[in-house]
């Protein structure tokens, strides 16, 4: 049987592919892109109206007890995200079909 230690191989291979074995330039790009993407949807929600924007906070705040995003996790932020963004396209879709009587 081989002696060979494969995991550690194969973390040295991934570490002199990569010129290093630290992964602070990594979390500091991802921590980055996560900001950025938060800037942008502020931005979103302000451009669609202050009853948009207290909707949303009023959602995040139920579900989590936070109104705010930054707590959040990449997979708790996704969830909250696409239940919002389905229940904003059902409210446009409500607000354009005509009463009936």
């Amino acid at each position: 049987m081989d002696d060979r230690d494969w995991l550690a191989e194969a973390r040295q291979l991934l570490s002199e592919a990569a010129g290093t074995n630290d992964n602070a330039p990594v979390a500091d790009a991802y921590a980055q892109q996560r900001r950025t993407f938060l800037d942008r949807l502020q931005g979103y929600l302000v451009a669609q109206g202050e009853p948009v924007e207290a909707a949303f906070r009023a959602e995040v705040q139920r579900l989590y007890g936070k109104p705010s995003l930054e707590f959040m996790d990449d997979r708790q932020l996704r969830a909250v995200l696409s239940r919002f963004n389905h229940l904003l396209r059902m409210a446009r879709v409500l607000a354009a079909t005509p009463v009936r009587r």
